[in-house]
């Protein structure tokens, strides 16, 4: 599922930055102050922000609809934003073939994390294994960030300057 939802995700950016919605207005995966957030939940997908009271929705599509509802406040400009994404999804076949841009991210940022850990334990008496490791980590993220640039040059540009 969370692949899926990882393409799905990059759907929803490719249309809010084809109608010049910037970054910081929206999440999709956590809470952030000032934006419309559309977050997985237990029971469907959260959305709040915008103005309006949190609201759940049970699947992917509802909550696109609501966060481009309140991201654009027209309802035209929803709808459109809707109708792009639906005509989208059918493409998801072909899509999936390359990689995800907010899959790639994740695994970033977690490989990252755990570059940190290792870090940290390479330090210690016995660091040896933990160097390791942390070479292997290493080269696995050089592949990922090296798949990203690949793929979106402003996505890598972007990760490059929060990673290093």
């Amino acid at each position: 599922m969370d692949e899926l939802r990882w393409y799905l995700s990059d759907l929803v950016r490719e249309i809010m930055e084809k109608h010049g919605i910037e970054e910081t207005a929206y999440s999709l995966e956590t809470v952030r102050e000032g934006a419309v957030c559309l977050i997985p939940s237990d029971h469907g997908f959260l959305v709040n922000g915008g103005g309006d009271e949190e609201s759940e929705q049970e699947d992917f599509y509802r909550g696109c609809r609501e966060l481009f509802l309140r991201i654009f406040r027209a309802d035209e400009t929803a709808e459109t934003a809707m109708q792009e994404f639906l005509t989208r999804t059918l493409d998801l076949p072909v899509i999936m073939k390359g990689p995800s841009v907010s899959g790639l991210e994740a695994r970033i940022r977690k490989c990252q994390e755990e570059m940190e850990a290792l870090e940290k334990k390479a330090l210690e008496p016995d660091g040896q294994k933990w160097k390791a490791k942390l070479n292997l980590d290493r080269i696995y993220l050089e592949g990922l960030l090296k798949n990203l640039k690949d793929t979106d040059k402003k996505r890598y540009e972007k990760i490059k300057t929060e990673i290093i």
